[in-house]
Parts: structure tokens; sequence; C-alpha cells
């Protein structure tokens, strides 16, 4: 297959001589994917995710990964180890027009533990790709936003392509920042190929020395108004819904991010095979490419479909590749797992919420690091008080979901016997049901604070 917008670069990176060992670890971010969208997932729904698989044949692919129901507060987890609770994160961050939305003036704090500046510290140059979504254009100096908080190079885009911006995957605003300042030009190139081209130019920059590659996707996050390019997808027959298109941006992005891969094992041998990949959801598939989920079950709501998401890890510190582990990981816990994989000491240890998987990657009989996963999304962003909160935690088996603002109040699911979420099992009987509400609100109450 004709690769699709890096051949230039490649030919570049083809005459570099092999670059010294290195470690560096590729964090892919895909946006709007949950489970039911990899086919190595075993869901029917699944469509065409080649590369995604061979990672997972190759790697480990975990069956418990959960992040938060919405871009924003997963990504500000990752980024800073913490949950919403703590970082004022816990809905979408307004992009354009902040005088008319509550979060407006809200941007989650340099002070937090960022990721990119504990690397910084320890000598890990931390480069972004692609969407930031943790601050917006009418705040001073918004450009320069992922480079205060520790990154050394941002290529891509702040936030979602809105119809109402005249913004799409072949139109929108491309952000250039560095330590010494910012460009912003109107890109014509399909936005899976821009970020795709810049992580292998990212990776061709951290040669020899130990980094950090951040490449979020935008895609397959709507608008689905635009067909990717020719030869990276399968059409459909049909008509062309919004779950097809869906599924298109979805198999483009999987087709490109195979031919990174290829060229970046042909061109920086040494390297590739001294990096580790994570690829990972932030969210869960949005209603409109839903096709065999309940209705309840998608993105923005803090049931399995929101929050259940695909999570693939192979290359370098996977020493059992083909693996499938059940051990529940939050997205939150990129942050320990990065910094464990690239040997930068946590030192004195900040209030953080992450447990690194990392010691799983490499001893598959590694006991799990957390027992239960805490999810939560809610409006006004900022330290509250909250018009409305929805959180919950799961210990693998029970689901209690816990709401303010928003009803039921409660609810308790038993996924052994309901995988789905279909029967509220609330109020607990007294025995086994209670002793699992009495568990999780304790996680509940333990990570809800300050």
């Amino acid at each position: 297959m004709r690769f699709v917008g890096l051949s230039i670069v490649a030919v570049l990176l083809l005459a570099r001589p092999v670059g010294a060992q290195a470690e560096h670890v590729v964090v892919v971010l895909l946006d709007d994917v949950g489970v039911n969208k990899v086919v190595s997932y075993n869901d029917p729904e699944a469509w065409r995710t080649p590369t995604l698989d061979a990672m997972a044949a190759g790697g480990v692919r975990f069956t418990k990964a959960y992040a938060n129901p919405t871009c924003s507060p997963s990504r500000a987890a990752m980024l800073t180890g913490r949950y919403g609770s703590r970082t004022g994160v816990d809905t979408g961050l307004p992009t354009y027009h902040p005088d008319t939305e509550p979060e407006g003036d809200f941007v989650p704090a340099a002070t937090h533990p960022w990721l990119a500046q504990r690397l910084s510290a320890a000598g890990v140059r931390s480069y972004l790709v692609g969407k930031w979504h943790l601050n917006h254009v009418l705040q001073p100096l918004y450009h320069q936003d992922p480079i205060a908080k520790g990154f050394v190079r941002w290529r891509g885009h702040l936030s979602n392509f809105t119809d109402s911006q005249d913004e799409g995957y072949y139109h929108w605003q491309k952000q250039a920042a560095d330590p010494l300042g910012w460009t912003e030009t109107t890109s014509v190139t399909y936005a899976t190929v821009d970020s795709v081209t810049e992580g292998l130019l990212a990776l061709q920059a951290s040669a020899g020395r130990r980094s950090l590659v951040w490449l979020a996707l935008n895609a397959p996050h709507a608008p689905w108004d635009d067909m990717p390019p020719a030869g990276t997808f399968t059409l459909q027959g049909g008509t062309q819904t919004s779950a097809k298109r869906y599924e298109y941006m979805l198999e483009s992005a999987d087709t490109l991010l195979g031919q990174l891969r290829s060229y970046y094992a042909s061109a920086l041998p040494a390297d590739a095979a001294a990096t580790t990949w994570i690829v990972m959801g932030d969210n869960g598939t949005p209603a409109a490419a839903n096709q065999s989920q309940p209705p309840h079950q998608h993105k923005g709501t803090v049931y399995e479909g929101g929050v259940h998401v695909p999570l693939i890890v192979c290359g370098a510190a996977v020493v059992a590749p083909g693996r499938t582990s059940d051990h529940l990981v939050h997205g939150v816990d990129l942050w320990a797992t990065v910094q464990e994989l690239l040997d930068v000491p946590v030192g004195p240890r900040p209030i953080v919420d992450s447990l690194s998987f990392a010691g799983v990657l490499g001893n598959p009989a590694a006991p799990a690091a957390r027992s239960a996963v805490y999810v939560r999304h809610g409006s006004p962003n900022g330290p509250g008080p909250k018009d409305w909160l929805e959180h919950g935690a799961h210990d693998g088996r029970w689901w209690l979901l816990e709401r303010t603002g928003v009803s039921p109040a409660f609810e308790l699911f038993d996924l052994q016997a309901d995988p789905q979420q279909l029967s509220n099992l609330w109020p607990p009987d007294p025995g086994l049901e209670q002793v699992a509400v009495d568990q999780l609100q304790a996680v509940i109450d333990a990570s809800s604070g300050p």
C-alpha cells in the first residue's frame, strides 16, 4: 500500500545513521474509542483495526482498562496522575466561548505534578503531537500551555474540530509551539496524516535519548463529514451513516499508525527496539457511532460504555508478548507507568492517584496494582461546588454509581450477572452486595476529596 503523507519524511529518516540505544515511550491516544471498536476485543461491532490487533498479539491487551467519560477529564488525569477531584477538570474544557461557559476561565494549575515536567527534570524530553484540550484560545498564551506544562515541542490542534468553527479534518488551525515561541497556520492536510507525520518527526528528534512522544489523535472524534485519504480505509456499501464514517476514520488512523511504526523500525532500528508503545482510548464510543450497545452505554456516561476503553502495550517493556491481562487499570495510571518505564524516580511522592502497571508488562505473574477504579464526570470545572456530579467505583465485578444533582442517586450493578448494566440492584441486599457497597463507597470517598 502506498504510504499517505509520510514519504518525504521517511526518505529523510532513512538517510540518517542508526541512532544509539535509547529508551522511548510512545503513548497513542485514540479519541472516542471504546472496547467495542477494536477487533481484538472480540466485539462483533468492531470493523477493521489490523495494526492495533497486531500490537495486541505482540504485546499485552488489558481487558479491564478505564478512563473518564469525556476528553478533558481523561487527559488531565493521565498527565497529572490525579483525579478530577484534585485537578478540577470534570468535563470538557471550552475552546472558543469561555464567556458563555461556566468553566470558561478555568485551566488546571501548573503546580500539579505534570508528567512532562517531571520527565524534563530527569533529563527526558517530551513531545506533544495532536490534540491538547486542556485550555482555550481566549486565555493568554494559550499556544504555550503545553510548553508551560513541560513539553519541549507541540504540533497539533487545541481541541476538537467543530462545524461552528468552520473546521474539519482537511481544514483546521494548527498550532506549533516550543520554548522560543509559537505559530498558528491553517492546515489543509488531513489531520491524522499530519499528526502521524509529526509523530515521526518527534521520534527522529528524540533518537538516541530518553523521550516520551504523546501522540493524541483527533480521530475518530466527530465531525464525520470528511472521508479519510483513499487507500487508508475500506469503503462499505449501503448508506454512509455516521457510524460507518466513524469506522472509516478509525481504520484510517489504524493504517497510518501501522505505517508510522514500520517507517520508524526501518529508519531507526535501535531506537525502535528500545521503544514501548501504549495505545489507549480516552473515553467510550459516542452514541452516534454505537451499533450494538444498549442506548445508555456511550461516551459521556459513567456506565461501562462510557468509560471501558482499550489499552494495548507492546515493545521493549513487554517480556512475554501475546498476553491478555484482566488487571484493573485507569488512565490516571499512565502517569506512574511512563515514569517507571523511563526509569524516572518518583522521589518524594506528591499527592497522586496513579499506580504503575509496568510490573505486569515485565512479569505476567505480578499482582494487580489496584483493587478498584474510580471514574467521575461533573460540572462546572474548578474546585466546586458542582451543579451535578456522577462518579463511581468498580472492583472488576461490582459497579457502584453515586450522583448529586442527577437521578438516580445510586446504582449498583453486578457485571458478572449483568454485563450491560440493565438491572439496578440498589438498595443492596444484606451480605455480598452490602459488603461490595461498603468497600466501593470507601473508594469513592477517598477518591473524591480535594
